[in-house]
């Protein structure tokens, strides 16, 4: 899902990475290894909550995601959106740091 969320927002969100990509994977694509738009030091929020904000709109991929349970070295258990595991560490700055990866079940 995208919406958008201020007045002074672009009117098409078209020419947007984060629409392009969402399209992509509405209509199937699987995203597999580094992705720029949900690398960790660039793009925390999107990293962990699947959730890109760009020029007044909102892409939301939680849809198209799965929630894990990540433990990191340093700061202990977090909540991750991610199409998979290896997404999860390849997207990381420190993949190093993470000390396991559970799959949460609805």
């Amino acid at each position: 899902m995208y919406y958008k969320v201020s007045r002074t927002a672009i009117e098409n969100p078209e020419g947007l990475s984060a629409y392009e990509l969402y399209k992509r994977i509405e209509a199937g694509e699987k995203l597999k290894g580094e992705h720029p738009l949900f690398n960790e030091l660039w793009h925390p929020e999107a990293y962990r909550n699947g959730i890109i904000k760009q020029l007044g709109w909102i892409f939301d991929f939680r849809p198209f995601f799965k929630l894990y349970l990540v433990k990191f070295k340093h700061y202990g258990w977090m909540e991750v959106y991610a199409p998979n595991k290896g997404f999860i560490r390849a997207n990381a700055s420190t993949p190093s740091h993470i000390l396991k990866i559970v799959e949460m079940s609805e």
